[in-house]
C-alpha cells in the first residue's frame, strides 16, 4: 500500500481543527460549572471573606510586584496571591476549592485594573460639533 503523508497530514489537521474548539468550549464549561458549585458550597457571608481576603491579596501582590520589577527580582504575582489566600483562609478554617480562588483573583485583578478606567471614560469631554465653513 502507498500512503501519500501529505494527503495524511492535511486529513489529520482538518480533523483536530473541527475537535479541538469542540473539546476547548466542553472544557470551559465544564470548569465554569465546577466553580459554580464550588461557591455554591460557600455561604453569602464566607464568598464576601473570600473576595476581601483576595482584594487584599491582589492589592498587596500589586505592591511587591513593584517593588521587586524595581529591584530586579522576578515575582510571581498570581502565586504569591494564591499563597497569601490559602494560607489566611486556612487560619480561619474556611476550605475553599483551588481553582475558585485562582478565579477569584483573576476576577479581582480585572476589577482592580479596570476601576478606573471607568471614571476616565465619563471624565472625557465630548468632541466639538465640526464648524461649517462659509464659501
Amino acid at each position: 500500500m502507498n500512503f501519500d503523508l501529505g494527503y495524511i497530514s492535511e486529513l489529520l489537521q482538518a480533523i483536530l481543527l473541527a475537535v479541538l474548539p469542540v473539546l476547548a468550549a466542553a472544557g470551559i464549561r465544564w470548569l465554569v460549572s465546577e466553580v459554580k458549585v464550588a461557591q455554591a458550597k460557600l455561604t453569602t457571608e464566607q464568598q464576601v471573606i473570600v473576595k476581601n481576603i483576595v482584594t487584599v491579596a491582589v492589592l498587596a501582590a500589586e505592591q511587591f510586584g513593584l517593588v521587586a520589577k524595581a529591584k530586579g527580582i522576578l515575582f510571581e504575582k498570581k502565586d504569591w496571591a494564591l499563597g497569601i489566600v490559602t494560607a489566611r483562609l486556612k487560619e480561619i478554617g474556611l476550605d475553599v476549592d483551588f481553582d475558585y480562588i485562582s478565579e477569584a483573583i483573576e476576577a479581582a485583578v480585572l476589577d482592580e485594573f479596570n476601576r478606573y478606567k471607568y471614571w476616565q471614560d465619563e471624565a472625557e469631554p465630548e468632541p466639538a460639533a465640526p464648524v461649517e465653513e462659509k464659501g
